[in-house]
């Protein structure tokens, strides 16, 4: 089990963690989501050992590994950029945690062919990084930040140079592994796919704080701010809370901590009342419209046009099981 306590760190007079608290079981991924700068990285870094907190515990069953050498803290860790050894060929780079910890030539052979098989790679093992695709490289970084039988897996952020396709395939590959070796795991992220694939737990970070966390549904039914409710691509939040839309659609406040207004997508309908709305975009099924300040998707299949003006109602219905990662998919964050 992760466990982290209080944990703070400045960088000059500027506080960049302050109080981050949260535990993941064992075998559980938690996935730290969040934007650009919100101090994400920062905590993967003094949980490696790179970054030492101002105050704070970090604890691996039990024990507080803060100001534990690196190589002795029992992590397997996969950057953003996967930072294999271009000098090595695959077999080597999978080998080169082995080698470092001792491990004897025959020992590390089994252990390189297991992992190499695990990931994907086993065909792989005399071409060197430059000769891989970028899905292959990763494999390989997943793989060696496997091979030691780290305690705890912390992943930066490694499908984020990805294309869309190969990000997914290769998220559901790790999430396949990760159950097979029931490893508890630290996965960074500002992907809200992402945290719907892979997590068992979200925290959702802003400027240093945790600002919500728990499972993915329930942060993603309930989210306490619109800050959080950007973070899971909620749609059509309004950005411009205009009274008349919110009259007119008879819109009810969400969040605890900060309140904010939206519509789902599919709750709005063309009528001859209601909002005038300009349609700015339109792809198979999606029309992306204009208002007073807001810009907002609807799912229509009528032929509109670019340039249209247009009445929109809404239409309430109850939320069906599925439907909300479907419209995040086909909506995403417009």
């Amino acid at each position: 089990m992760l466990e982290i306590r209080d944990l703070h760190i400045s960088f000059g007079d500027k506080h960049v963690i302050r109080g981050f608290s949260t535990s993941i079981p064992n075998g559980k991924i938690g996935v730290l989501l969040g934007r650009s700068g919100s101090g994400k990285s920062t905590i993967l870094k003094m949980i490696t050992g790179m970054l030492n907190p101002d105050y704070g515990e970090i604890l691996v069953d039990g024990i507080n590994i803060v100001g534990t050498p690196i190589s002795k803290r029992g992590l397997g860790f996969v950057p953003q950029h996967q930072l294999l050894f271009p000098g090595l060929n695959v077999f080597e780079n999978l080998a080169y945690g082995l080698k470092s910890q001792k491990w004897g030539r025959e020992e590390i052979k089994r252990r390189v062919s297991e992992i190499a098989e695990l990931v994907g790679v086993d065909h792989l093992l005399r071409r060197h990084p430059r000769n891989l695709s970028g899905g292959e490289r990763q494999r390989v970084a997943l793989g060696r930040a496997l091979a030691t039988y780290p305690k705890i897996l912390l992943m930066d952020e490694p499908f984020s140079s990805l294309d869309e396709s190969e990000r997914k395939k290769l998220a559901l590959v790790f999430r396949q592994i990760q159950q097979e070796l029931g490893i508890t795991s630290v996965h960074v992220t500002h992907s809200s796919q992402e945290a719907a694939l892979l997590s068992d737990k979200i925290v959702v970070l802003e400027n240093g704080v945790v600002v919500q966390e728990g499972n993915y549904r329930e942060v993603r039914r309930f989210p306490k701010s619109k800050t959080v409710a950007k973070l899971m691509g909620i749609p059509n939040i309004l950005e411009n809370e205009s009274q008349e839309i919110i009259k007119a659609w008879k819109l009810e406040p969400k969040g605890e901590e900060e309140k904010f207004f939206q519509v789902n997508p599919w709750e709005l309908k063309r009528g001859n009342m209601g909002i005038e709305c300009k349609v700015i975009a339109v792809t198979e099924g999606i029309a992306f419209l204009y208002t007073d300040g807001n810009f907002l998707s609807m799912i229509d299949d009528s032929g509109l046009n670019v340039g249209q003006k247009i009445k929109v109602e809404r239409h309430p219905e109850k939320e069906e099981i599925g439907k909300v990662s479907q419209m995040q998919s086909r909506v995403g964050k417009f």
